[in-house]
């Protein structure tokens, strides 16, 4: 029984931590996308960069191909050595994302 408990503390803490990794990072990506955009908002206003319809429809149909050819496999199944450390990974991540 501890064992479980063990397990579902150290599974949220990792999470915890990961979590937050992730909630940093996400911020210097928003931070660095914000930057691209406008300086490339600030290059197309002074001619140099130019966007067309067919660039668009390039990247389009690259990311939807390359979402349709991502191969799904089935269900895992899943038995209590899996689930406890899940829950408790997903918990810390959550957790992590929504208070620190």
């Amino acid at each position: 029984m501890w064992m479980w408990v063990v397990v579902l503390f150290l599974s949220f803490f990792i999470g915890l931590s990961i979590g937050y990794a992730l909630k940093v990072a996400f911020k210097i990506f928003l931070l660095l996308l914000a930057f691209t955009i406008v300086f490339d908002a600030f290059l197309w206003y002074i001619g140099v960069l130019v966007f067309t319809a067919s660039i668009k429809w390039n990247v389009f149909v690259a990311i939807w191909n390359a979402i349709k050819s991502a191969n799904v496999s089935g269900a895992l199944e899943l038995s209590l050595e899996l689930v406890v450390p899940i829950v408790g990974f997903l918990l810390g991540v959550a957790y992590a994302i929504k208070k620190l």
